[in-house]
């Protein structure tokens, strides 16, 4: 397997969830196909952090347009699953 190697990858132990972040800045006209690249580029590596570390793991491109165009599921794919600190 080719080495991947993301922008980002966070983990949160308590919740067992890994985020594979990974961010590209292309031409506005090929968003939506930059996007479906990051998401099949790093499925191998999910399932390997799925494995090797016991999380539930997701990746999350962010594709913004080099104009600011963004993609339908910039939004969706942004929201960010934590609890409420409490003291």
């Amino acid at each position: 397997m080719t080495a991947r190697k993301p922008d980002l990858v966070i983990i949160d132990k308590g919740n067992k969830i890994a985020t594979i972040v990974d961010v590209a800045v292309p031409s506005d006209t090929i968003i939506e196909r930059k996007e479906r690249k990051k998401i099949e580029k790093y499925q191998n590596l999910r399932l390997e952090v799925q494995i090797m570390w016991d999380v539930k793991a997701k990746v999350v491109p962010v594709v913004v347009g080099a104009l600011g165009a963004t993609t339908q599921n910039l939004d969706k794919r942004l929201v960010v699953h934590t609890k409420p600190l409490t003291s």
